[in-house]
């Protein structure tokens, strides 16, 4: 019979709560240590990942096409959850304001508290909004993977414009998203959530996924909260998705069946 004193908690954070006997437990850490701490494994991964990453990293990069279909995306994204705010510009002008460092202004929520720029740059970053979370889909240590002749490539202007480039689509995205949820009266932490929730929070995923997920598929994590992102929002407030459809299908060309049932005046004007 085990006593309580035999009894310890799982140090896994997947199977955080999981209580297990004491040897049991053991066992289990010193499998995880020599399946990872394998000499082999670790080169073969080292190689593994400078690959894998140097080809995430090309395609996030220097191509046009990305960053454009990246835009509409989180337009898309936005639209779920703060609606046609998304495609206020006004809103947009005053997102690229608070991005500038130095410059100046306030927002005002709909409960009377007022936020400087600099105290929302401040607080974005302590909230982890900024800094193009969407590149952490590529492995935070590259560069320390990397060969030094992939790192030199890596380095050359059309990566470093193409990463400034996807660090401002991405930081534009997000704080349109908080700003907007902030002024309608949410707590920093409600309104951090929100973005996190429609524009996903990268360094969210277990150890499972970091070390095995990610590697076996690339761009795992946003396919996978994507998904996840999608399922919910269809079962819960399908409306949503079927108003983006209908604005999708309001930039569709009328068929000639349309054109022939309206007035003169009114096809030429929508041709």
């Amino acid at each position: 019979q085990l006593l309580k004193e035999d009894l310890v908690e799982y140090s896994n954070k997947e199977f955080k709560g999981l209580v297990l006997p004491r040897h049991i437990a053991e066992d289990l850490e010193k499998i995880g240590k020599i399946a990872i701490n394998n000499d082999e494994i670790n080169k073969f991964l080292r190689g593994y990942d400078a690959i894998q990453n140097f080809f995430k990293g090309s395609v996030t990069s220097i191509f046009p096409a990305f960053h454009g279909r990246n835009f509409i995306s989180n337009v898309a994204q936005n639209i779920l959850d703060i609606g046609i705010k998304a495609l206020n510009p006004i809103m947009s002008i005053r997102a690229l304001n608070v991005l500038r460092e130095g410059s100046k202004g306030t927002i005002t929520t709909a409960l009377g508290k007022k936020y400087s720029y600099d105290e929302l740059r401040k607080i974005m970053r302590e909230n982890g909004i900024l800094s193009s979370p969407g590149a952490r889909d590529v492995n935070e240590t590259i560069e320390q993977k990397l060969s030094k002749g992939i790192y030199r490539i890596k380095k050359a202007a059309p990566f470093t414009v193409g990463r400034a480039v996807g660090t401002g689509i991405e930081n534009h995205a997000r704080t349109i998203n908080f700003l907007s949820n902030l002024k309608l009266g949410m707590t920093v932490e409600q309104a951090a959530k929100r973005t996190k929730q429609f524009l996903f929070d990268y360094d969210n995923l277990s150890d499972f996924e970091k070390n095995i997920m990610r590697r076996a598929i690339p761009f795992y994590t946003w396919t996978r909260k994507n998904i996840e992102l999608q399922t919910k929002i269809l079962t819960t407030e399908p409306r949503l998705i079927a108003s983006t459809l209908k604005a999708q299908r309001l930039g569709e060309p009328e068929t000639e069946e349309e054109r022939q049932n309206l007035p003169k005046w009114m096809a030429e004007q929508l041709a």
